[in-house]
């Protein structure tokens, strides 16, 4: 049923079935992988599974989608990868610390300010796949 959901909202968005896993814990959780929606999965946990009805797990699945969609996964790894490449350049070209300090705080405030965004974008993809309204 799990794939089944995942494939029929993945076909409302014209993009491919991403692969469909459940993981064996009692948390309540989900997430997307994969850089490419080619090959990507959305994970389930055991939990999520047995404490939401069809409609709010649908509405989790979408969001997970929203995130392939959009390259989420890729985006935000970059970011981080450039903002931390970024404090280590400061550091190799022997910047003071306050100049480090200060460039890692803003870019650590940027990535964080990203991955909000995308949750929030993410949300919408989802109210729009499974809400009427």
């Amino acid at each position: 049923p799990l794939w089944e959901l995942t494939a029929n909202l993945a076909g409302k968005m014209k993009m491919p079935v991403p692969e469909v896993f459940i993981y064996d814990n009692p948390c309540v959780n989900a997430f997307a992988t994969g850089c490419r929606a080619e090959d990507s999965a959305v994970i389930v946990s055991r939990g999520l599974l047995s404490k939401f009805d069809d409609d709010e797990l649908a509405a989790v699945v979408a969001h997970e989608l929203g995130h392939i969609a959009s390259g989420d996964t890729w985006r935000m790894q970059f970011a981080s990868s450039y903002q931390k490449s970024m404090v280590w350049y400061m550091d190799f070209a022997g910047a003071r610390w306050l100049v480090r300090g200060t460039i890692a705080l803003i870019g650590e405030l940027a990535v964080l300010s990203l991955s909000r965004r995308r949750e929030y974008w993410a949300d919408a993809v989802a109210a729009t796949l499974t809400s009427p309204d």
